[in-house]
């Protein structure tokens, strides 16, 4: 890392979902940010985000130990940042910017969607994806903007957990392919497309199905 960084040209790293990462993966990490004595004028230029759900990850997770470590090593500033639900004018922002449209246009919508989701972002931008899959919320090519019946928008029913909301979004997907995915999921996270192929009969919407995958 001190080989390819520098004050002009640090790096940045980001890794999601962290409450996922294995023993291995942290321990590389831990060795990448605290091995070595880093003086001022051999500076590591390395600015690492993590980012985890906590409501996954209490005091017995693994990662929680390892979060200890980095910050009771005394190279790595550790800085927590909680992640609270958006704010309504956030979630103007969101869906402004989302459809292209001034806020006076999307406020009403945006309001409801609010609504709907609490403030979590994934439920927000879930939420209009779902409108957009039932075609609540459309693209009006005479009018060459989104457009929607705000009262169709509060009759749809929203899931109130991240399950429920995978849930209904693999269940709207082909069967071929949730024949698939129900298959490659009993290999855990990794599985070659050939080992599945042999699996499955030789039909040719199997085959579309896991070369989709």
């Amino acid at each position: 890392v001190e080989a390819i960084s520098s004050v002009e040209h640090p790096i940045f790293l980001f890794l999601d979902d962290m409450q996922w990462a294995d023993a291995s993966s942290l321990e590389l990490l831990l060795s990448l940010l605290v091995s070595g004595d880093h003086d001022d004028d051999n500076t590591q230029c390395l600015l690492v985000a993590g980012a985890f759900r906590s409501n996954e990850v209490d005091e017995a997770h693994m990662l929680s130990r390892y979060i200890q470590k980095f910050e009771e090593a005394m190279s790595v500033n550790v800085t927590s940042i909680q992640l609270d639900v958006i704010t309504k004018s956030a979630t103007h922002i969101l869906t402004s910017e989302a459809l292209l449209l001034p806020l006076r246009l999307t406020r009403g919508l945006a309001d409801v969607v609010h609504s709907k989701s609490l403030g979590n972002p994934l439920f927000a931008k879930s939420l209009l994806r779902q409108l957009v899959d039932e075609n609540i919320l459309r693209y009006s090519l005479p009018k060459k903007r989104w457009v929607w019946d705000i009262n169709d928008v509060k009759s749809v029913s929203v899931d109130d957990n991240v399950a429920e909301l995978m849930k209904h979004k693999l269940l709207r997907l082909p069967n071929e392919i949730q024949d698939a995915l129900k298959l490659i999921s009993c290999f855990g996270t990794q599985v070659s497309k050939d080992i599945v192929s042999k699996l499955r009969s030789s039909s040719e919407n199997s085959d579309d199905a896991i070369t989709t995958l």
